[in-house]
């Protein structure tokens, strides 16, 4: 019986779909041919007031809904490099002009590809353009050291989370309407240098330094970012889990034709289904409005191949189980949201949807760019049983990754850019989720930048579009770490969001305890707490009296 419901209602699903296209694609071409007309002229407009090539609009939507401001979000991208030994400023700005700024692509050969770092995003005429800053181009106003500390200032792991934190409380580096931010520039790389590693002596001296990169989400996602450092700030070409210049493994020309036609067949219905849902969702989680203060923070180092082993054990992929891991995390902070409310019972939901975002493989050029999508997936949330809970998860993550669903989604947000500024204001305000979560392409083998040996590295997504929080995770040397972005509106002290990130921890050391894993690799890397806490009945316990911390503060 459940056979022929499903089949009935794929059977639907597609009818319904190939009903609505002789409306949808003569209205969406009609609109593209208007707005390509209208942008044409914004465009010769802006060419005869201000000059040729100093204001330019942005030619893609993934680039350009980055503009989009609203109370407390941010657009910046923060991510960290620690570095062994000490700095020298000028050879790291020697490296961005012999290096970075002549660059030539070599698969097309254009030359100059990174000077989209000396323009600026703004809006001109309702649309959102880039402004042509080289004449003024200073590079030490972004490649410097980090102003405000003393001479001989060390940082620790907990002050460098202060210190990131206060940094994603700006909304926007460069933003004219928040005059202490009006003169910063849109991208800075900061030199902190001295800083000390959590296992060192506090009366050793400090022998690493940290690069702070601030970079807009404008001029490109983590994967370009990582395609970046390979290309002109490491010293030898990186090995990546995942390379972003080549295609998906098992991608072959006929599956590549197969997803692009179910595209653009049932890829409009299914496109109004999820938003329609993500308009209507209603989840706690959802901040419409961010306050002024971000915390970020992020995982001790797990060791890969307990993930790997985890994989194999259940046949789950590896990003299934860090869903997993977080949607039981996510259960807890369901719990301590209802005692914070005083509700009289704990009520949760059977999914949450989660904004998954997906690199579109092979990136197309070494350029600086947005090339993925973001989609949200409703993961099962209410199932308590961590295994069902990781299957469902799997099973849902592969097929909404074989469906047509993120391709469809990655052209709506490239071709956005036709729209003009208010149009885009819109959509980015409609649809919401609870959460964003990406796995940025780690990094296999040890690699040097600037001459120095890179000891570790974290980054951070911003809060842009009433995600509570914002999930990253990145790997170096088999060491993963997740680093989360959250608001005080969620989480209201650093130590709360410490605890959240625990319970993810928690969750993949149950996993693993599940699958006969007894421990985690690596153990001295990891926390006491949590290669403490065994698989047992206690772990209820222990979850519902750290909700009542949290409530309590």
């Amino acid at each position: 019986m459940t056979f022929f419901k499903l089949y009935f209602r794929e059977l639907l699903r597609i009818s319904v779909a190939v009903a609505i296209l002789p409306i949808f694609w003569p209205v969406a071409v009609v609109s593209v041919i208007l707005l390509l007309s209208v942008r044409y002229l914004i465009q010769k407009v802006l060419n005869i007031f201000y000059g040729k090539n100093v204001y330019c609009l942005v030619s893609s939507g993934s680039d350009g809904l980055f503009g989009h401001k609203t109370t407390g979000n941010s657009a910046l991208i923060h991510a960290f490099t620690v570095l062994k030994g000490q700095p020298d400023l000028e050879s790291v700005r020697e490296r961005y002009k012999t290096h970075v700024f002549p660059y030539t692509d070599p698969k097309t050969g254009r030359h100059n590809i990174y000077d989209k770092i000396k323009w600026n995003l703004t809006s001109k005429l309702g649309f959102h353009c880039w402004h042509n800053k080289s004449s003024s181009f200073n590079l030490s106003r972004h490649v410097r050291y980090l102003g405000g500390i003393r001479p001989n200032e060390v940082f620790t792991e907990d002050k460098l989370m202060t210190l990131l934190g206060k940094m994603m409380s700006q909304r926007q580096v460069g933003d004219g309407n928040q005059s202490e931010y009006k003169d910063m520039p849109q991208w800075e790389h900061l030199i902190i240098p001295n800083y000390r590693l959590n296992h060192e002596s506090p009366d050793s001296r400090p022998n690493h330094f940290v690069s702070i990169y601030r970079v807009h989400h404008a001029y490109m996602d983590g994967a370009s970012f990582a395609i970046f450092m390979d290309s002109v700030l490491s010293d030898k070409p990186l090995r990546y889990c995942m390379d972003p210049m080549k295609p998906f493994p098992g991608m072959t020309l006929w599956r590549n034709a197969w997803i692009h036609f179910k595209a653009l067949t049932v890829g409009p219905l299914d496109f109004i289904l999820t938003l329609k849902a993500s308009i209507l969702d209603d989840s706690p989680l959802i901040l419409r409005k961010y306050s002024h203060k971000k915390f970020v923070d992020w995982s001790k180092p797990i060791d890969l191949d307990l993930v790997k082993e985890i994989k194999n054990c259940s046949g789950a992929s590896i990003a299934s189980i860090l869903v997993s891991a977080i949607t039981g995390a996510l259960r807890n902070l369901q719990e301590t949201l209802a005692i914070k409310q005083n509700l009289k019972s704990i009520v949760i939901p059977e999914t949450i949807s989660m904004g998954n975002m997906v690199v579109m493989l092979p990136y197309p050029t070494r350029e600086m760019q947005n090339h993925f999508t973001t989609f949200s997936v409703p993961y099962p949330l209410a199932e308590e049983n961590m295994i069902k809970r990781l299957r469902s998860s799997d099973q849902i993550g592969r097929s909404y990754l074989g469906s047509s669903e993120p391709w469809f989604h990655f052209y709506v947000m490239k071709f956005s850019a036709l729209c003009p500024k208010l149009v885009q204001d819109i959509l980015m305000e409609l649809p919401a989720a609870p959460l964003v979560f990406s796995n940025i392409p780690g990094i296999k083998e040890p690699f040097q930048i600037f001459d120095r040996q890179l000891v570790d590295v974290g980054a951070w997504l911003p809060l842009f579009k009433a995600y509570g929080m914002a999930i990253s995770t990145y790997s170096y040397c088999n060491k993963l770490r997740i680093c989360i972005t959250s608001d005080s509106k969620l989480f209201e002290t650093q130590a709360q969001l410490k605890s959240f990130i625990r319970d993810i921890e928690t969750g993949l050391h149950d996993l693993a305890k599940y699958h006969g894993i007894e421990q985690f690799k690596n153990r001295e890397e990891m926390s006491a707490s949590i290669i403490a806490n065994s698989f047992s009945d206690k772990l209820s316990f222990r979850r519902l009296s750290t909700a009542r911390s949290i409530a309590n503060g």
